[in-house]
């Protein structure tokens, strides 16, 4: 009976100890806010895409949309956060959003064009693994 207790208890102490840590990946909190030269975009969406080449250890990439000042806040798949790692970051800002089809629109940039794709827009962050908060502001150049 000893025996039996022993296994209840061990099985109940590990219970215990994966709710308490949770399961799957910790993620990271992140934020901050888009400005063109000082100035907030106003619409547009920001992604953070892993950068393979520095060692992501993942490729979900992280989309958001900004709000009317610029401001973002990451989530994977609807919790706060992201997985920690290097990132390269794409702002992805035009006046009117792109059709379903988009053969023949034009793109009416409110960011410069090179910001929209993750090869050109020179812009990269780490995210930590052991930072509690991230706020990260990203001031585009015209």
């Amino acid at each position: 009976m000893t025996h039996v207790r022993l296994r209840l208890f061990f099985l109940l102490l590990v219970a215990v100890t994966l709710l308490s840590t949770g399961c799957g990946p910790r993620l990271v909190p992140v934020s901050g806010r888009v400005t063109l030269a000082g100035k907030p975009i106003g619409r547009g969406h920001i992604w953070f895409v892993p950068d393979m080449e520095k060692g992501a250890q993942h490729s979900n990439y992280t989309p958001c949309a900004l709000d009317s000042d610029g401001r973002y806040a990451l989530k994977t798949e609807d919790k706060v956060g992201i997985l920690p790692g290097p990132y390269k970051v794409v702002i992805f800002a035009t006046l009117t959003e792109p059709p379903a089809s988009p053969n023949g629109w034009v793109p009416d940039w409110l960011a410069p064009a090179k910001y929209a794709n993750h090869q050109t827009s020179g812009l990269a962050v780490e995210i930590s693994p052991t930072a509690k908060v991230v706020v990260q502001d990203f001031d585009l150049k015209p």
